[in-house]
């Protein structure tokens, strides 16, 4: 995708950061109330639940948004501007929630926000950009090439993605019960609405709406499942990995249709 980054676009974009406003508020203030309501709603009787489908929702946005932006046809400078700071900002924002929102939730135990894993989502996010600008500098026909290979590889990597999550968690399908699902299901919808509708009420362009949407309705569930992991005892913590797995299937569903 650095072959593609043009960085005096992304330079305007932060000169006028309304759309990595509007998806901020989104991500880290909409999200995180919403997860909590659904939680309170369908997982009433299950703490560990609960946890597990707030902790997705306090979560930045996941890398596929990125993908899924340019294969859809959005802002692809956007999507990748979003995706960084939401990533930065995950280090303040998830610690905020998680010991406020979520003490009531879980009141006894300490919730455990992976800063070194987020710091290397960044630096994961970066290096291959890096990489990407520097081929568009000194070898422009070779990111010629590699930018008209990109959607085609982009939507193979996707269904790699999509079939290898299912495949490495099918024993966790044996969990699902419709609770779970439905409110996995609510989260990602309504991740999707809702950024959409507040990009549309600022006037934001299609593209610029369509990513805005993208970015919100897609969390990093691998940050969810990481600290259920090192919060919840076993087997505890395996088993109510199910709400960020959930999740993460359920989310390009909406998009594949």
């Amino acid at each position: 995708m650095g072959c593609m980054l043009d960085l005096e676009i992304v330079k305007a974009t932060l000169k006028k950061p309304i759309g990595p406003a509007i998806g901020f508020c989104c991500q880290y203030i909409f999200m995180p109330l919403c997860a909590f309501g659904l939680a309170k709603l369908f997982l009433a009787n299950n703490v560990a639940l609960q946890l597990g489908l707030f902790v997705t929702g306090c979560s930045p946005g996941g890398g596929g948004s990125n993908l899924w932006t340019y294969i859809l046809g959005g802002n692809l400078h956007l999507s990748i501007t979003m995706t960084f700071l939401s990533t930065l900002a995950a280090f303040a924002m998830m610690p905020f929630w998680t010991m406020t929102l979520g003490r009531l939730i879980f009141a006894e135990g300490h919730i455990v926000v992976p800063y070194r894993n987020i710091a290397t989502l960044a630096g994961g996010l970066v290096v291959p950009l890096m990489i990407g600008l520097a081929i568009r500098r000194f070898f422009p026909k070779v990111a010629t090439v590699l930018a008209r290979a990109l959607k085609p590889l982009a939507g193979l990597f996707i269904c790699v993605i999509v079939g290898f999550g299912v495949y490495a968690n099918l024993y966790m399908l044996q969990l699902l019960d419709g609770m779970v699902l439905l409110s996995a299901t609510c989260l990602v919808l309504l991740g999707y609405t809702f950024g959409g509708m507040a990009a549309a009420i600022m006037r934001q362009s299609w593209p610029d709406a369509l990513t805005i949407a993208v970015e919100t309705g897609i969390q990093n569930t691998g940050i969810a499942i990481f600290i259920l992991r090192v919060t919840l005892e076993q087997p505890e913590a395996d088993i109510n990995t199910v709400v960020p797995v959930a999740v993460a299937i359920m989310t390009p569903v909406p998009l594949f249709i």
